[in-house]
């Protein structure tokens, strides 16, 4: 099975395919994903977001860096505060 003509996969290169294709799927994609989503749902709703004193909006570089993932060219510092969420906190019954 060394000549392309008999091997099905040659022209495959499983190391760049993250989570598989087809039968060779991973089981907990769907579950990753999903996970993925809810995390950052915390973070946004746990946190007001700002830019460090003295950025603007309009200074933030929206580069983007190429590779084999988009990734920001030049790295983006914020400042967080932490938001008690007041229905996290209310109690049924009352």
């Amino acid at each position: 099975m060394t000549s392309p003509e008999v091997d099905l996969f040659a022209h495959y290169d499983f190391k760049l395919i993250s989570l598989g294709e087809g039968w060779r799927i991973c089981p907990g994609k769907n579950l990753g994903m999903l996970m993925a989503e809810v995390v950052l749902a915390s973070l946004l709703y746990s946190f007001d977001w700002q830019l460090p004193s003295g950025l603007r909006e309009e200074n933030v570089s929206m580069e983007e860096a190429s590779g084999i993932t988009v990734h920001r060219k030049h790295a983006m510092c914020t400042q967080t505060k932490h938001v008690i969420l007041d229905m996290l906190f209310w109690t049924y019954g009352k």
